[in-house]
Protein backbone atom coordinates (compact mmCIF):
# COMPACT_ATOMS: atom_id res chain seq x y z
CA UNK A 1 0.00 0.00 0.00
CA UNK A 2 1.50 3.61 -0.93
CA UNK A 3 -0.01 6.65 0.21
CA UNK A 4 0.00 9.37 -2.50
CA UNK A 5 -0.76 12.80 -1.13
CA UNK A 6 -0.82 16.28 -2.19
CA UNK A 7 -1.92 15.53 -5.68
CA UNK A 8 -3.79 18.40 -6.75
CA UNK A 9 -3.86 19.68 -10.82
CA UNK A 10 -5.03 22.75 -11.76
CA UNK A 11 -8.28 21.37 -13.90
CA UNK A 12 -8.95 24.42 -16.21
CA UNK A 13 -5.61 23.45 -17.82
CA UNK A 14 -7.08 20.54 -19.40
CA UNK A 15 -9.85 21.90 -19.82
CA UNK A 16 -8.91 24.90 -22.16
CA UNK A 17 -6.55 27.39 -20.96
CA UNK A 18 -3.82 25.88 -22.56
CA UNK A 19 -1.93 29.39 -22.62
CA UNK A 20 -2.75 31.69 -20.23
CA UNK A 21 -0.58 34.60 -21.72
CA UNK A 22 -3.25 34.37 -24.76
CA UNK A 23 -6.37 34.92 -22.37
CA UNK A 24 -8.27 32.31 -22.85
CA UNK A 25 -10.69 31.17 -19.85
CA UNK A 26 -8.94 29.55 -16.87
CA UNK A 27 -12.57 28.31 -14.95
CA UNK A 28 -13.34 24.76 -15.48
CA UNK A 29 -15.93 24.08 -17.99
CA UNK A 30 -19.81 23.67 -16.88
CA UNK A 31 -20.82 19.72 -16.38
CA UNK A 32 -23.89 18.95 -18.10
CA UNK A 33 -26.45 17.78 -16.68
CA UNK A 34 -26.29 14.26 -16.19
CA UNK A 35 -28.51 11.56 -17.28
CA UNK A 36 -29.72 9.18 -15.64
CA UNK A 37 -28.55 5.25 -16.01
CA UNK A 38 -28.65 2.30 -14.03
CA UNK A 39 -25.88 0.51 -12.36
CA UNK A 40 -26.78 -2.62 -14.99
CA UNK A 41 -27.45 -1.44 -18.07
CA UNK A 42 -29.10 -4.41 -20.40
CA UNK A 43 -28.01 -5.40 -23.88
CA UNK A 44 -24.65 -3.79 -23.71
CA UNK A 45 -22.40 -4.97 -25.48
CA UNK A 46 -19.16 -6.68 -24.46
CA UNK A 47 -16.18 -4.90 -26.16
CA UNK A 48 -13.32 -7.11 -27.06
CA UNK A 49 -9.64 -6.80 -27.34
CA UNK A 50 -7.84 -4.19 -29.16
CA UNK A 51 -8.86 -4.71 -33.19
CA UNK A 52 -8.21 -3.13 -36.47
CA UNK A 53 -11.21 -2.61 -39.44
CA UNK A 54 -14.52 -0.75 -39.58
CA UNK A 55 -16.07 -3.91 -38.03
CA UNK A 56 -14.15 -4.72 -34.97
CA UNK A 57 -13.75 -2.68 -31.50
CA UNK A 58 -11.14 -1.46 -29.75
CA UNK A 59 -11.41 -0.69 -26.10
CA UNK A 60 -9.44 2.63 -24.93
CA UNK A 61 -8.92 2.12 -20.67
CA UNK A 62 -8.48 4.35 -18.71
CA UNK A 63 -6.56 3.25 -15.49
CA UNK A 64 -7.74 4.91 -11.95
CA UNK A 65 -3.98 5.88 -11.52
CA UNK A 66 -3.64 8.54 -14.12
CA UNK A 67 -6.96 10.08 -12.63
CA UNK A 68 -6.00 13.79 -11.44
CA UNK A 69 -7.90 15.56 -8.27
CA UNK A 70 -9.10 19.23 -8.71
CA UNK A 71 -10.66 19.84 -5.13
CA UNK A 72 -10.41 22.39 -2.07
CA UNK A 73 -9.15 19.23 0.00
CA UNK A 74 -8.31 16.17 -1.60
CA UNK A 75 -6.52 13.14 -0.43
CA UNK A 76 -5.55 10.35 -3.19
CA UNK A 77 -4.22 6.93 -1.73
CA UNK A 78 -3.65 4.41 -4.16
CA UNK A 79 -4.46 0.43 -3.34
CA UNK A 80 -2.01 -1.55 -6.07
CA UNK A 81 -2.77 -4.76 -4.44
CA UNK A 82 -6.60 -4.37 -4.96
CA UNK A 83 -6.37 -2.59 -8.02
CA UNK A 84 -8.33 0.26 -7.07
CA UNK A 85 -7.58 4.01 -6.55
CA UNK A 86 -9.89 5.49 -3.60
CA UNK A 87 -10.35 9.18 -3.33
CA UNK A 88 -11.67 10.76 -0.39
CA UNK A 89 -13.06 14.20 -0.87
CA UNK A 90 -13.51 16.53 1.76
CA UNK A 91 -15.35 19.37 -0.87
CA UNK A 92 -18.37 20.16 -2.30
CA UNK A 93 -17.80 19.41 -5.98
CA UNK A 94 -14.68 17.63 -6.41
CA UNK A 95 -13.63 17.21 -10.47
CA UNK A 96 -11.49 13.66 -11.07
CA UNK A 97 -9.97 13.98 -14.88
CA UNK A 98 -7.79 11.99 -16.64
CA UNK A 99 -6.79 12.12 -20.56
CA UNK A 100 -8.23 9.98 -23.18
CA UNK A 101 -6.42 9.03 -26.60
CA UNK A 102 -8.79 8.60 -29.08
CA UNK A 103 -8.05 8.22 -33.07
CA UNK A 104 -9.39 11.05 -35.06
CA UNK A 105 -12.64 9.71 -37.18
CA UNK A 106 -13.22 6.74 -35.10
CA UNK A 107 -16.94 6.30 -34.18
CA UNK A 108 -17.38 6.14 -30.56
CA UNK A 109 -19.89 3.36 -29.56
CA UNK A 110 -19.65 2.94 -25.90
CA UNK A 111 -18.64 3.96 -22.40
CA UNK A 112 -17.98 2.08 -19.00
CA UNK A 113 -17.43 3.22 -15.40
CA UNK A 114 -15.64 0.60 -13.06
CA UNK A 115 -15.45 1.21 -9.20
CA UNK A 116 -16.17 0.40 -5.18
CA UNK A 117 -18.53 3.21 -4.06
CA UNK A 118 -18.26 3.56 -0.32
CA UNK A 119 -21.33 5.51 0.04
CA UNK A 120 -24.37 3.82 -1.24
CA UNK A 121 -26.87 7.29 -0.25
CA UNK A 122 -24.71 9.48 -3.03
CA UNK A 123 -24.88 8.98 -7.24
CA UNK A 124 -21.47 9.66 -9.09
CA UNK A 125 -21.82 11.46 -12.50
CA UNK A 126 -18.95 10.54 -15.11
CA UNK A 127 -18.28 10.89 -18.76
CA UNK A 128 -16.29 11.89 -21.28
CA UNK A 129 -15.88 15.44 -21.77
CA UNK A 130 -13.59 17.47 -24.74
CA UNK A 131 -12.22 20.96 -25.27
CA UNK A 132 -11.80 22.80 -28.50
CA UNK A 133 -8.15 22.80 -29.89
CA UNK A 134 -8.60 26.42 -31.14
CA UNK A 135 -9.32 29.54 -29.41
CA UNK A 136 -12.83 29.71 -28.92
CA UNK A 137 -12.27 27.77 -26.00
CA UNK A 138 -15.71 25.33 -26.53
CA UNK A 139 -16.20 22.87 -23.94
CA UNK A 140 -18.80 19.97 -24.26
CA UNK A 141 -19.43 15.95 -23.85
CA UNK A 142 -19.96 12.72 -25.27
CA UNK A 143 -21.47 10.70 -22.70
CA UNK A 144 -21.78 12.20 -19.19
CA UNK A 145 -24.70 10.12 -16.76
CA UNK A 146 -25.17 9.71 -13.34
CA UNK A 147 -24.92 6.36 -11.77
CA UNK A 148 -27.02 5.77 -8.43
CA UNK A 149 -25.07 3.18 -7.10
CA UNK A 150 -26.40 1.03 -4.12
CA UNK A 151 -22.54 0.62 -2.40
CA UNK A 152 -19.83 -1.72 -3.68
CA UNK A 153 -18.15 -3.06 -6.44
CA UNK A 154 -20.01 -1.35 -9.71
CA UNK A 155 -19.67 -1.91 -12.67
CA UNK A 156 -21.40 0.42 -15.59
CA UNK A 157 -21.68 -0.10 -19.11
CA UNK A 158 -23.69 2.56 -21.57
CA UNK A 159 -24.29 1.93 -25.36
CA UNK A 160 -24.47 5.29 -27.36
CA UNK A 161 -28.01 5.82 -28.58
CA UNK A 162 -26.16 8.38 -31.35
CA UNK A 163 -22.39 7.53 -31.50
CA UNK A 164 -20.10 10.27 -32.17
CA UNK A 165 -16.97 11.26 -34.29
CA UNK A 166 -13.60 11.65 -32.88
CA UNK A 167 -13.08 14.82 -33.83
CA UNK A 168 -9.10 16.39 -34.34
CA UNK A 169 -9.76 19.82 -32.99
CA UNK A 170 -10.65 18.54 -29.77
CA UNK A 171 -8.70 17.36 -26.86
CA UNK A 172 -10.98 14.32 -25.14
CA UNK A 173 -10.79 13.45 -21.21
CA UNK A 174 -12.48 11.39 -18.55
CA UNK A 175 -14.45 13.04 -16.28
CA UNK A 176 -15.97 11.53 -12.92
CA UNK A 177 -17.54 14.81 -10.78
CA UNK A 178 -18.08 14.10 -6.79
CA UNK A 179 -20.97 16.47 -5.76
CA UNK A 180 -21.23 16.07 -2.06
CA UNK A 181 -19.27 17.25 0.60
CA UNK A 182 -17.19 14.03 2.02
CA UNK A 183 -18.44 11.63 -0.44
CA UNK A 184 -16.07 8.84 -1.07
CA UNK A 185 -15.43 6.24 -3.56
CA UNK A 186 -13.14 3.90 -5.62
CA UNK A 187 -12.17 4.08 -9.23
CA UNK A 188 -11.14 1.22 -11.18
CA UNK A 189 -10.73 3.31 -14.46
CA UNK A 190 -13.14 3.82 -17.01
CA UNK A 191 -13.77 2.37 -20.70
CA UNK A 192 -13.93 3.89 -24.37
CA UNK A 193 -14.96 1.35 -27.27
CA UNK A 194 -14.67 3.21 -30.91
CA UNK A 195 -14.77 1.55 -34.29
CA UNK A 196 -12.70 2.72 -37.32
CA UNK A 197 -14.25 4.77 -40.38
CA UNK A 198 -13.77 5.33 -43.55
CA UNK A 199 -13.34 8.87 -44.15
CA UNK A 200 -16.31 10.18 -46.13
CA UNK A 201 -16.56 11.11 -49.76
CA UNK A 202 -15.77 14.45 -51.44
CA UNK A 203 -17.41 16.17 -53.64
CA UNK A 204 -15.50 16.05 -56.81
CA UNK A 205 -13.79 13.22 -57.90
CA UNK A 206 -9.74 12.23 -58.36
CA UNK A 207 -10.10 9.95 -60.96
CA UNK A 208 -11.56 10.13 -64.39
CA UNK A 209 -12.86 6.85 -64.32
CA UNK A 210 -14.50 6.77 -61.07
CA UNK A 211 -17.00 8.91 -60.79
CA UNK A 212 -18.90 10.40 -57.86
CA UNK A 213 -22.11 7.78 -58.42
CA UNK A 214 -19.47 5.04 -58.33
CA UNK A 215 -19.97 2.47 -55.89
CA UNK A 216 -16.53 1.98 -54.56
CA UNK A 217 -16.32 6.24 -55.19
CA UNK A 218 -15.75 6.92 -51.24
CA UNK A 219 -13.12 3.89 -50.45
CA UNK A 220 -11.01 4.90 -53.60
CA UNK A 221 -11.02 8.38 -52.44
CA UNK A 222 -10.08 7.30 -49.09
CA UNK A 223 -7.03 5.31 -50.65
CA UNK A 224 -5.67 8.39 -52.78
CA UNK A 225 -5.85 10.71 -50.00
CA UNK A 226 -4.11 8.57 -47.39
CA UNK A 227 -1.45 7.99 -50.26
CA UNK A 228 -1.79 4.31 -51.06
CA UNK A 229 -2.82 4.39 -54.26
CA UNK A 230 -2.07 7.34 -57.16
CA UNK A 231 -3.97 5.54 -59.83
CA UNK A 232 -2.79 4.03 -62.85
CA UNK A 233 -1.88 6.86 -65.00
CA UNK A 234 -3.33 9.74 -66.81
CA UNK A 235 -5.62 10.08 -64.23
CA UNK A 236 -7.49 7.60 -64.20
CA UNK A 237 -7.67 4.69 -61.53
CA UNK A 238 -8.35 2.02 -63.80
CA UNK A 239 -11.09 -0.13 -61.34
CA UNK A 240 -11.42 -2.95 -63.87
CA UNK A 241 -8.10 -4.12 -63.62
CA UNK A 242 -6.65 -7.14 -62.30
CA UNK A 243 -4.32 -6.06 -59.22
CA UNK A 244 -0.86 -7.71 -59.58
CA UNK A 245 1.24 -9.09 -56.61
CA UNK A 246 3.78 -5.87 -56.93
CA UNK A 247 1.50 -3.56 -57.13
CA UNK A 248 -0.60 -5.24 -54.02
CA UNK A 249 2.69 -5.11 -52.16
CA UNK A 250 2.48 -1.31 -53.09
CA UNK A 251 -0.90 -1.14 -51.01
CA UNK A 252 -0.08 -3.13 -48.11
CA UNK A 253 3.25 -1.79 -47.72
CA UNK A 254 2.14 2.35 -47.76
CA UNK A 255 -1.41 1.08 -45.68
CA UNK A 256 0.35 -0.46 -43.02
CA UNK A 257 3.31 2.20 -42.92
CA UNK A 258 5.69 -0.24 -43.22
CA UNK A 259 9.56 0.33 -42.44
CA UNK A 260 12.30 -1.90 -41.24
CA UNK A 261 15.41 0.69 -40.50
CA UNK A 262 17.81 -2.52 -40.24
Amino acid sequence: MRNLQGVISAFACATGALFAVSGLAQTPPRVPAAQQVPVDVGNATASGPDAYGTAATTVVKIHASTFRPECGSTTLTAYWNTGLTYIESNYNGCLLYAPVQLPAGALVTQVGFDGYDIDPSLDIDWGIYWVSVDSSDATGDIAWYTSGQTGGSFSVTVNLASPPTVDSNKYYFALVDLRESGQHMCIKGMRVAYKLQVSPAPGTATFSDVPTNYWAFQYIEALAASGITAGCGGGNFCPGSPVTRDQMAVFLAKALGLNWPN
